[in-house]
């Protein structure tokens, strides 16, 4: 289990977090060509708006293809994350019904 800073950039992935209350988190994350996000879940419920480009995301039970103007719902303690293949690129909004970022904690998985 961890907590994650605010904001991260490698040269696989970028985040920020835009909007950071004790209700309201959201912030924005960029994947580049052949990235995957760590597999995990909260202990509250998770938006991913999918604002460009095209990859794939986890929601649980199975992958399924992302595209700009999907939306994701993830329940607490559901496994999720995001990936992108090849050269592609894909970038989402991110939400939180309860905050500050600094406090949701991230429970990871090894693998699927």
């Amino acid at each position: 289990m961890s907590v994650l800073p605010n904001s991260f950039e490698s040269t696989k992935i970028k985040y920020e977090t835009i909007h950071d209350s004790d209700n309201l988190v959201i912030g924005n994350c960029t994947m580049y060509g052949d990235s995957e996000l760590f597999v995990h879940y909260h202990d509250i419920d998770e938006i991913y708006i999918i604002t460009e480009g095209v990859g794939y995301v986890y929601t649980g039970q199975k992958w399924e293809p992302a595209k700009k103007g999907d939306i994701f719902k993830f329940k607490s303690k559901t496994y999720h994350c995001a990936k992108t293949e090849n050269e592609n690129i894909l970038k989402f909004t991110y939400v939180f019904f309860e905050g500050p970022f600094n406090t949701i904690k991230y429970h990871g998985k090894s693998n699927l």
